[in-house]
């Protein structure tokens, strides 16, 4: 990504297209193309050094072979018009992280599985790819690796801990959404926006599922077994709750009062993850009359939600959006389109002066309005 800040972003908006960036079916083409080539590199070079039979031998060669993947990423992106989103290079990306990551396990012998200072170190290498590449599954990845190392370390903590990490993936999912939304209110690391945005999204919904009745309850038991009792029910379930309800209201609040469409989408989410874990463990209705009730209700509310916000209501419309501000690149892009598009138009016809031969043509069925 370093290398893609040398090119200005703002000349998309005089049609420049300083990326190599396909549409969806070539990205395709190139990722399994790509993967295909790295597959039978790979298998190249252990046939040639069938000799290293050793563990450490292995684990050299796929550290070796990750290095060059990563040489191959970085010759991409370095071209005069850099490979982003195209497929090839997020495929050698992920190549090289897996033959590194799969090498240094068998350098130091892996075996009882990956504990938490191994997925800190992960997630640190994987939010360092992210940063570097602009790869939001990176980041996701990073974000995985972190919640995970925190689930490892409380697991040798005894049951007590079931109640304690939930209150620390939802104060740490709490701070990560401030940072993302600040990092997007930057301007000078806009280049990392999708990121930023994925981020955002994915710490709400742990947020949600840190304090979610059904994560606790589940969660605690997958980690603890029989020394986390359940059999009564939470400890503290009021609260737990009122957690399952309240946020997901908060959320849909907040999307609509603040025009956060992320936030919104989270809430909606949020509020049919809320009416499962209900169900789950309280029955109200057989689930074929629940269904049908709710998707009567929610058609009663699309309609009405359509019919109130025709003409524009507190800054929301369902009518077409003519604020083109914020939009980003996909309005530089329109906007070079369009400017294309209005450079090719042929010039206005001139009126005749005459009687002009040549050009004509007769014969068929019928004759031509030209002579």
């Amino acid at each position: 990504m370093l290398a893609y800040r040398k090119i200005d972003f703002d000349a998309l908006a005089a049609g420049a297209r300083p990326f190599y960036t396909p549409n969806v079916f070539i990205r395709i083409g190139l990722f399994i193309f790509g993967y295909i080539c790295a597959l039978a590199v790979a298998g190249l070079i252990f046939l040639v050094m069938d000799s290293w039979h050793s563990q450490k031998g292995s684990g050299a060669i796929l550290m070796v072979y990750g290095a060059g993947l990563f040489a191959a990423v970085e010759g991409l992106i370095r071209r005069r018009k850099p490979f982003f989103r195209a497929g090839l290079e997020e495929v050698l990306l992920y190549g090289g992280l897996s033959a590194i990551l799969s090498g240094l396990f068998q350098w130091v012998h892996l075996r009882h599985g990956i504990h938490y200072p191994m997925a800190l170190f992960m997630g640190c290498l994987f939010a360092v790819a992210s940063l570097r590449y602009a790869d939001s599954l990176l980041a996701a990845a990073s974000l995985g690796m972190g919640f995970y190392a925190l689930f490892d370390a409380g697991a040798g903590m005894g049951p007590r801990a079931g109640y304690l990490l939930p209150l620390l993936v939802v104060a740490l999912s709490c701070l990560i959404v401030l940072a993302a939304a600040r990092a997007l209110a930057t301007p000078s690391l806009r280049y990392w926006t999708h990121v930023w945005t994925a981020l955002r999204f994915l710490t709400l919904m742990t947020c949600y599922a840190g304090g979610n009745y059904f994560a606790v309850r589940e969660g605690g038991r997958a980690l603890f077994g029989g020394a986390f009792d359940v059999t009564g029910g939470v400890p503290y379930a009021p609260l737990f709750y009122g957690f399952t309800f309240a946020i997901p209201i908060l959320y849909v609040a907040v999307g609509l009062a603040r025009k956060d469409r992320l936030c919104l989408r989270a809430g909606l989410l949020c509020v049919a993850l809320a009416v499962l874990t209900y169900k789950k463990y309280h029955s109200v209705m057989p689930i074929e009359t629940g269904l049908t009730l709710l998707g009567l209700a929610l058609i009663a509310i699309a309609w009405a939600a359509l019919r109130l916000f025709r003409t524009e209501r507190f800054g929301i419309t369902a009518g077409p959006q003519t604020d083109m501000s914020g939009a980003g690149l996909m309005d530089a892009e329109s906007l070079a389109l369009l400017q294309s598009l209005a450079s090719r138009q042929a010039a206005p016809p001139q009126a005749p002066g005459g009687l002009e031969g040549g050009g004509g043509s007769f014969g068929g069925g019928g004759a031509g309005g030209k002579f």
